[in-house]
């Protein structure tokens, strides 16, 4: 345990409000330019499902603006959902650098993702959610995971809350097809959350998968449409299909505001109901998962 005080009192990943970009209305926003220096051939992808919420996805685009490796070839691909927001009269006059997709009808999170990925150059896919700041080393080290071990199939980051809390590190999926997060609400900067691990999934806020393996796999699973359950899904068909790793790469941050654009009582419902098509479709295989302790 002193070691774990030992880390926090060294600083190790400390998150202050001097870390985060302030949110700024619309109209503050439109007056700006943002440029970002995307590859022609991309090593990664990053996608960026959009719906409204212009200043967290503003946002976010500073954030890997500042913080992506200049060694790192990638390209930016924003799909827009059919905001009716200012995203669309933004990107359309002051973003450069980004691939940007205006669905004509709304398609849902889900879907969105996998027509977004079709049109993906780079070898691996990175999806990200438009409410969160990535920090610094995040894509690297998310990439460099799949170097260091050729059995890894997806890569994830650690997520953390505004206020410097745990978010996940990780997560776990129990035998009845429900999940949890390790370390939720917990100091993040507790040294048990920073070493890299296997884990039954990472959530799709911020994770990595090849490009081919993705297509392997047919995409997220349209059945969990418009959303929920997609990342657990695909975890488990990296892992059980294709045979290989989940990875936890603490290494790699993010913080992330959550749900900021959801309804609760939808986000619930939802989530029962494809909790209950996961565990159909996987529930030879998850026999070998634990019961709710």
């Amino acid at each position: 345990m002193w070691r774990e005080f030992l880390w926090i009192l060294l600083g190790h990943g400390h998150l202050t409000a001097q870390d985060l970009l302030p949110l700024l209305p619309d109209s503050e926003i439109l007056k700006k330019d943002i440029h970002l220096k995307s590859s022609e051939s991309p090593e990664v992808s990053i996608i960026i499902p959009v719906y409204n919420q212009l200043a967290y996805t503003y946002n976010c685009l500073l954030s890997l603006r500042e913080k992506i490796s200049t060694h790192i070839q990638y390209e930016i691909i924003v799909i827009d959902d059919c905001s009716t927001d200012s995203t669309h009269t933004f990107f359309m006059s002051n973003a450069t650098g980004i691939v940007y997709i205006r669905n004509m009808d709304n398609m849902g999170f889900l879907r969105s993702c996998n027509k977004a990925a079709s049109q993906a150059k780079g070898r691996f896919l990175c999806f990200l959610n438009n409410d969160t700041q990535a920090r610094n080393g995040w894509l690297e080290n998310l990439l460099k995971t799949f170097f260091t071990d050729q059995a890894v199939g997806c890569a994830g980051s650690k997520l953390i809350f505004p206020n410097g809390l745990l978010q996940e590190a990780g997560g776990i999926i129990y035998r009845n097809g429900s999940t949890d997060r390790y370390g939720s609400l917990e100091p993040a900067d507790l040294l048990r959350f920073n070493k890299a691990k296997e884990v039954d999934y990472c959530s799709g806020a911020s994770l990595m998968i090849r490009k081919t393996d993705f297509e392997r796999l047919h995409c997220l699973d349209d059945q969990y449409t418009p959303a929920y359950y997609e990342d657990t899904d695909l975890c488990m068909g990296v892992k059980h299909i294709l045979g290989k790793k989940i990875i936890y790469q603490p290494q790699s941050q993010i913080v992330h505001f959550e749900k900021i654009s959801s309804i609760q009582e939808a986000v619930s419902s939802l989530l029962h109901n494809n909790r209950h098509k996961f565990k159909n479709k996987w529930r030879i295989e998850l026999l070998q998962h634990s019961e709710i302790p």
